[in-house]
Parts: C-alpha cells; structure tokens; sequence
C-alpha cells in the first residue's frame, strides 16, 4: 500500500469516483510530465541494462519466453477449447496475454539487488520481441 504506483492508482480512482476534476493548469503540469515519462523510463532501463552480466540474460530470455509463447498458449487453449469463448474474445484475451511485460515491473523491483535490472532486460527485451508475439497470435 506504499507503492506510489498504488497510492497513485488509488487515488485516482477516488477522484474519479468522487467526481473531482483537477485545476486546468494541474491537468496540463500533469500532462506535460507524462509527455516525458516514457523517454526516461527508456532511458533509465537502458541504463539499467548496461550493468546486466551475460550470465544473467538466460533467466531473462526463459522469462520472456514464457510470457510471450507460452502464456497466450495456454489462455488460447483454455479460453477456445476449453471455456468454449465466443472468437472475438478469445483473440482478444490471447493478445493481451501476448503483449510485453509491463514496465511497473521495473518500477516494483527497483528496491532489489540485481532483480531491477533483470526486470528491466525483461521489459526492455519482451517489448522488442512482441511484435513477433503479436503478429503471431493475432
């Protein structure tokens, strides 16, 4: 619950709930934040990555291979062969399942040892092999 991915989250949907909208001039600070958020992220994991030992990338490319091969396997046969889910539903679970490793996974494990930078080549590796993933699934 201390999380600032958490807190942030929660608090954004008390907002939402409760029907407050933010200043415009916050909206925009917010807005223009954000407009930069991704460029560091990139650059921070890449960062991260140049302290990766080579002995260190099989656990990552296991990983990786698992979210983007295995885990939309098994939900493709769970969800059409199995639960029997109407097509539209099964290629759009099967796609998310295929999609990269979130980038909050970065975030969560930056208070560990070494796991922040594999996280952060699981990220950085599964967005680039995605587009196979994708194009394969879909």
């Amino acid at each position: 619950m201390t999380n600032p991915i958490v807190l942030s989250l929660l608090s954004g949907l008390v907002f939402n709930l409760c029907h407050i909208s933010l200043p415009l001039i916050l909206t925009q600070s917010i807005s223009q934040l954000g407009h930069t958020a991704l460029p560091f992220a990139l650059f921070l994991l890449g960062s991260q990555l140049a302290s990766l030992r080579l002995t260190q990338m099989a656990p990552v490319g296991l990983a990786v291979m698992m979210k983007l091969l295995i885990l939309p396997s098994l939900v493709w046969l769970f969800s059409a062969l199995i639960f029997w889910l109407p097509q539209e539903a099964v290629a759009a679970i099967t796609l998310l399942a295929a999609s990269p490793v979130g980038v909050n996974l970065y975030t969560l494990l930056l208070g560990e040892n070494d796991n922040a930078a594999l996280g952060g080549a699981m990220v950085l590796s599964s967005s680039a092999l995605c587009v196979f993933s994708l194009f394969f699934w879909q």
